[in-house]
């Protein structure tokens, strides 16, 4: 597996991806959610999967998802875990990954209130669609990780 380092590589691996699959009807761009690039209303949809938990600030990039789309889906933030058996290296790690969001001014429990705050950035509540979701550490991937 090639790690990806930059945006552009990503941007790329994602041109690439869609040439290969003969997808035509997409574009590709690298742009802060906090200041998008596009007009008002824009686009039909937005999507933001484990996204929010990693800005400083969510309620600014709702209102700004919110000023070029219609619609969003959201997953909601993996926040509750449940570790059984609760292995210290892992609780260890996931720790650590909190600690890193908060020092970098994020919130790793965004999740909580994520539909709170799309309907305080403008979302209707028939037009939003949150998900939960859970790792799961039990088969062979989650092993591994």
């Amino acid at each position: 597996m090639r790690l990806l380092t930059t945006h552009q590589d990503w941007i790329k691996q994602a041109r690439e991806l869609a040439k290969q699959r003969d997808v035509s009807n997409v574009e590709f761009h690298v742009a802060s959610i906090l200041n998008l690039e596009f007009e008002a209303d824009r686009f039909d949809v937005v999507h933001a999967h484990q996204v929010l938990l990693h800005v400083g600030d969510p309620l600014t990039a709702l209102r700004e998802m919110r000023r070029v789309a219609k619609l969003l889906v959201s997953s909601r933030d993996n926040t509750r875990r449940i570790l059984v058996p609760a292995l210290p290296a892992l609780v260890h790690q996931i720790q650590g990954f909190d600690d890193l969001l908060r020092s970098r001014g994020a919130n790793p429990e965004f999740g909580e209130v994520n539909h709170i705050r799309a309907y305080e950035a403008g979302f209707e509540w028939d037009k939003m669609e949150m998900s939960s979701w859970r790792w799961e550490y039990s088969g062979r991937h989650g092993r591994d990780m």
